[in-house]
Formats: C-alpha cells, structure tokens, sequence
C-alpha cells in the first residue's frame, strides 16, 4: 500500500484551511495527518510565521503522544513524515495534511510535485484584505506582534512597491495570483475555493469537491469555521509574556480550558476596533485590483 500523501490543502493561511481540514477528515476515504501543518516540503521556516514552543520535542512526541492531533509542526525527517500516514488503511483513497505555508513558500510546489507527482491540491483563498486583518489579530492574540497595523501595513506597501516584499509578510500572502499558478502550472488538479462562498453556499462545496475527488462527500453545513481571531488589549503584556517564554510555561501548570478562560477574561477585549485607516485601506484596495482580486 502506498503511504504517501496525495491531497494537499496549501492554504492560503487565515481562510478556513484548518476547519476544512477537520471537515474533510471525518470522511471515512480520507486518511488526515494527525499534525494538521506538518510544513514538510518547506526547508526552512521564516521566524513570524513559525517559532518552536521552547518545551516541545517533536521527538517526544513521536515517542509518546503519536497519533494525538497536534496543529502545528516543523517535520523534517523522511521516516517522521511517513509515519504521520503509517496508520492509513487500504479503503482510504485519499492521504492528506494542510499546510497554509506551502501556498506562498517559493519551494514547496516544486518540492511536492517531486515527491509526488499525482498530487490534488485544493486551495482556499480568503479576501486579501480581511485575510491580513485576520492573520494580525491572530498574531496579536499570540503574543507575537506589537506594532501598529497601519505602521506596519505602511512599510510593507513601500516594500511592494519597491519590489523587495517578502513573501512571509501579511501583505505578502496576501497576493495570491503568482503563488496559486506555481501549482496551477505543476499540477493537473487543481481546486481553488473561496472562503467567502463556502461560507454563503456551503452546499456547493460538496458539489465541487465530490467532482474533484470522485468520492461522496456530505460536507456539514453548519461548520464553525475553527481559530478565530480577537480584539486584543494589554498587548505589550501578552507580548513580552511571550518573548521571556512565560507563557510557554502555562500549560505545564493550567488545563486548556482554564488558559482560555484567563486569556479571553483578561486579554480579549469585547468592542470590535477598526484597525485600518482610509488611507491604508484604499491603498492595500489599488494594490489588490491590480493583482486581479478585488
């Protein structure tokens, strides 16, 4: 039996990838890595989108905790990947993982296509703009960001137009059209899906995805759509709770449930803030009609 992976979810990142993933894996012809994002065919990971958790072993947990869901990881052993997919049975046509990562990182289409040419590649795309709203609240919420979104987002249209944006930048994943024809070019199926109409007309999704896989699908329709984002207050708190790695500490000594709890008490804040100026906001507009989106 063949235990290589042969359905791929490359995002694009903050568009539902991760409750299509869990959607898509309760399907009984479906086999899904127990690590949603195992970042495989990505040699190397630029630190604002992946920090290893100061007390996690990948080969921990391999050792003790495999085949528990783990989100995120950075795989990079041949003989760990095939083991994500070594519990796989015969009935299950499809073997699949989800790495958000793989849509905008220049090598991994080439990579997966090496490793294995009859690949399916489904591709979630989100608008641009509600996307990197989404993946800033996301990373204020982590206690990975502290600057302004509008500082922040200025700079990176001056790199864009400088021509020196890194991929990895909220702006940068942002720009979907060069990233979705890498695999358009290397792959013969292809599905690009909208998050927005799989949210307005999920009944279609199963029309679509049952002609793209050949299998019948009964894909719910009353999805809640996994990792939200928050409105954050106290962010120099939360962020340098992250960088003196307190907070990797917490779930050694607080169940998951009460982190939460703490976390949305005293971190969330329960108005909704617009983050974005007019200015912002009708420049980041012109970038994206000029990339054929809006």
């Amino acid at each position: 039996m063949d235990t290589k992976p042969n359905l791929f979810i490359v995002g694009a990142m903050r568009a539902g990838t991760t409750t299509f993933y869990k959607g898509l894996s309760t399907h009984i012809n479906i086999y899904a890595s127990p690590i949603k994002e195992t970042n495989f065919f990505s040699k190397s990971l630029p630190s604002n989108l992946y920090a290893p958790q100061p007390f996690f072993s990948l080969e921990q947990y391999f050792k003790k905790t495999f085949p528990a869901y783990l989100h995120f990881a950075h795989v990079t052993s041949n003989e760990d990947y095939k083991k994500l997919f070594s519990e796989s049975q015969p009935y299950q046509k499809y073997l699949m993982e989800a790495s958000p990562i793989y849509l905008h990182n220049p090598e991994s289409a080439k990579m997966i296509k090496e490793y294995n040419p009859n690949s399916k590649i489904i591709i979630i795309l989100r608008n641009p703009i509600d996307r990197m709203v989404s993946h800033y609240r996301m990373d204020l919420g982590l206690g990975k960001q502290l600057k302004d979104f509008n500082t922040l987002v200025a700079s990176e249209i001056e790199l864009y137009h400088q021509g020196r944006l890194p991929w990895h930048s909220y702006l940068g994943i942002s720009l979907y059209n060069d990233a979705v024809a890498r695999f358009q070019t290397l792959f013969d199926d292809v599905l690009v899906l909208k998050f927005e109409e799989l949210i307005s007309n999920p009944e279609n999704l199963n029309v679509q995805l049952e002609q793209f896989l050949n299998i019948k699908v009964n894909f719910t329709t009353n999805l809640k759509w996994a990792n939200s984002s928050y409105n954050i207050q106290y962010r120099k708190l939360l962020f340098w709770g992250r960088q003196m790695k307190v907070l990797a500490l917490l779930p050694k000594f607080l169940p998951t449930k009460f982190r939460h709890v703490i976390f949305k008490k005293v971190f969330v804040k329960k108005e909704a803030k617009n983050l974005m100026s007019i200015e912002i906001k009708d420049a980041l507009e012109e970038i994206f009609k000029r990339e054929s989106f809006i």
